[in-house]
């Protein structure tokens, strides 16, 4: 734990859905492996390592089976994480489907702390189709709760996502005013090692 910590930053990692086990049964068929293929370097990485020299405490909650999610079985776990939450700022990010994940579960429960800021990158909503999001959408949720309890709220999201569609996240901003849409053209689905956009927006 970071000694003197300014806050703390709660980061959750995106993966995969599927509706039916043989669409996932098919996904294993389908992906390739390489044994030897060296690890890609990931933002999120760089990004813990800056946050913790500027001063704040960051936690990485590895989801459960993140290749075959479980709306259900991903609150349980995330909910071990939240005791050792403070009174500190909390800063929460949501990558892909970890941005759909705090995008649902904050809909749906009060925290007994505060979120300072809520930093949602390519987040899938459900206003679009997105194969496999299931019961990760919360597109038909009552987005009050959420808005009473999260201070500053940041949406990344790339018009070339091949993933998750640009659009999910233009209505988004339609039902929470307070949001920030900040709008890319070149980042994909945000797999590049490095993203100092959002590294800017939490420091400030």
């Amino acid at each position: 734990m970071t000694e003197n910590k300014k806050g703390q930053v709660l980061f959750i990692h995106g993966g995969d859905s599927f509706i039916a086990k043989e669409e996932y049964y098919q996904f294993l068929r389908s992906r390739e492996v390489n044994p030897y293929e060296e690890k890609p370097e990931k933002w999120r990485d760089n990004l813990a390592t800056n946050l913790e020299k500027a001063g704040l405490e960051y936690l990485f909650v590895s989801m459960p089976d993140k290749w075959n999610a479980d709306y259900t079985a991903w609150s349980i776990w995330f909910e071990k994480y939240l005791p050792y939450l403070d009174e500190s700022p909390n800063i929460f990010i949501g990558h892909s489907l970890g941005a759909s994940f705090l995008l649902k579960y904050l809909t749906k429960n009060k925290l007994e702390v505060a979120v300072a800021q809520l930093h949602l990158v390519a987040p899938a909503v459900g206003f679009v189709e997105t194969e496999g999001l299931g019961e990760f959408a919360s597109n038909e949720s009552d987005f009050a709760l959420l808005l009473g309890q999260v201070g500053e709220i940041h949406i990344y999201h790339s018009t070339d996502d091949e993933i998750v569609d640009y659009q999910d996240s233009t209505e988004l901003v339609k039902v929470l005013p307070q949001a920030q849409l900040h709008t890319f053209t070149d980042r994909g689905h945000f797999l590049a090692p490095e993203f100092p956009e959002i590294e800017t927006e939490i420091l400030k």
